[in-house]
């Protein structure tokens, strides 16, 4: 499984992981477009660099391109948009973090 590996500031990392945030942007740029052109199964984000930096995997539902949410850090130009599917794996998770996730969980089924 091929795997794209992406590092965030901690807002999004943090949106993303307690599921509010369901897409990641990146700029429209010679880079991103040779390398968001391969295929993917799997997006990776890390809050930082390091081998104990917070990390989660998710599935990778596709990429297109289009008008992000500003609210969700978009600028106001089109844009690469990562489309992202369930949490599959995570590593170094602050326990707050993971406790704001859970009490997120157990609200919606509510």
């Amino acid at each position: 499984m091929r795997t794209l590996q992406l590092t965030l500031k901690r807002q999004w990392f943090e949106m993303i992981y307690l599921g509010i945030k369901t897409e990641e942007y990146r700029e429209i740029k010679a880079f991103w477009e040779v390398r968001l052109s391969k295929e993917y199964e799997r997006v990776e984000f890390r809050n930082g660099y390091g081998h104990h930096v917070p990390a989660m995997t998710l599935n990778m539902k596709g990429v297109r391109k289009g008008q992000g949410k500003p609210e969700h850090g978009a600028p106001v130009e089109d844009v690469f948009i990562i489309s992202l599917g369930e949490l599959l794996d995570e590593n170094n998770i602050p326990d707050e973090l993971k406790q704001k996730r859970l009490g997120l969980k157990q609200h919606q089924k509510q």
